[in-house]
């Protein structure tokens, strides 16, 4: 059911631009403690790790095309957003949210080498025949395109949450 649902996420994939860094000094906020102490499948969910969710959060929050993206997610796509809703359950979304906000902290490790970060996606099969050419003269692209659907999805799961 989960593997269905993240299946459903990159469906909806496309283009989004914003810098992902994430902020190491951001308060909790009260909703992730709460989930913290009530929430046994969470228990995997750090302080740390509610502090890179929330300050991805709050950064999204505060971003004109990311609000855009949401609220045209919320409109268009809402068929969709709502079977994710009914596929996960909120400790898989926020299981999903931790999982994807690693994600993109390893692109950082990942691409210190883009060439060689091409290298080991394209053994592992990780990249479209279609975009091989392009990926291989411009690595930086294979990473921003990365950056970019991990983002994706982790606003379209934040909607789904409820946390968008």
């Amino acid at each position: 059911m989960f593997r269905r649902a993240f299946l459903l996420l990159f469906v909806l994939v496309t283009t989004v631009t914003l810098d992902t860094t994430m902020a190491q000094d951001k308060e909790v906020p009260q909703e992730f403690i709460d989930n913290l102490k009530t929430r046994e499948a969470l228990s995997t969910l750090t302080e740390e790790d509610a502090n890179n969710i929330a300050a991805v959060l709050e950064m999204a929050r505060k971003d004109d095309q990311t609000l855009s993206m949401v609220e045209k997610m919320k409109n268009d796509n809402s068929k969709q957003i709502m079977a994710i809703k009914d596929e996960m359950t909120q400790d898989d979304i926020m299981d999903g949210l931790k999982r994807t906000v690693e994600d993109i902290q390893a692109l950082d490790v990942l691409f210190t080498d883009p060439d060689r970060a091409f290298v080991e996606l394209e053994k592992e099969g990780l990249i479209e025949k279609k975009h091989l050419n392009e990926y291989r003269t411009n690595p930086k692209l294979l990473e921003d395109d990365m950056r970019k659907g991990f983002y994706y999805q982790f606003v379209t799961l934040a909607v789904a949450g409820d946390y968008l």
